[in-house]
Order: C-alpha cells, then structure tokens, then sequence
C-alpha cells in the first residue's frame, strides 16, 4: 500500500464560524490533490451536533477531533487575519450557531482549499 504524500484541507464557514477539515487522500503528487478544488460536489457540508457531511459521501464525526478545527471570529472588520480568530471546540461552535439563528443543522460553504505535503494537522 502505498504511502499519501499529499492531502488536502478544506475551510468552510457560515458567518463568523469557519472550520477546517482534513481530506483523507491518496495523492502522489501535488497536482493530483488540487484537482479536488474542482470538484463542485464539496462546495457545500451540513453540520450537526454529531457530524459533519459533505456530499452525502465524506463524513467527520465530532470523535474525529485530528481531522477538524473550528475558528470564531470574534470582532468582525472588512479585513480580518488569523489573530481574529479563536479556537472552539465543537460543542461551542454548535452552541454559537444554534444561539445564533435558532436551528440544529446548518449549511455551511467552502471558501478556501489547501493541498499539504505529508500530514496535516488542523488541532492544536
């Protein structure tokens, strides 16, 4: 079994929450990795207390804790940094989202993707 060389991350975000996963891959070569920001069908992910799916096809469990992380952005400006941003775990972004619009699942949608040499790790 060959060995990934490259994996790819995807940030999704609804409103001040983003969260950025871990696509498990098999890619060999950089090229081969960044065809995946083509790929329409992971524009989108629904997140819930439990999981969070992406094309009905990848799925990350809240167990899953070295596949995601998610950030808040808690002082909003026209341009933000990474320094704007703090980690929380699941169960605060849930309670975030849910104090914030008052439902249990939300949509959620891409905004960047990273291609990593070797193994990415997006939790502290």
């Amino acid at each position: 079994m060959l060995k990934s060389s490259y994996c790819t991350s995807i940030g999704y975000h609804i409103g001040n929450l983003e969260v950025e996963i871990v696509i498990d891959t098999n890619y060999q070569t950089k090229e081969e990795a960044e065809k995946l920001e083509n790929n329409t069908s992971l524009h989108q992910a629904k997140l819930d207390k439990e999981k969070l799916v992406i094309n009905d096809s990848i799925i990350i469990n809240k167990d899953d804790i070295d596949r995601y992380q998610f950030r808040l952005c808690k002082v909003w400006n026209p341009i933000i940094s990474a320094t704007d941003f703090v980690a929380v775990s699941w169960d605060e972004a849930i309670q975030y989202l849910s104090k914030e619009s008052g439902f249990n699942m939300f949509n959620l949608e891409s905004y960047y993707f990273g291609v990593h040499k070797g193994k990415h790790i997006v939790t502290k």
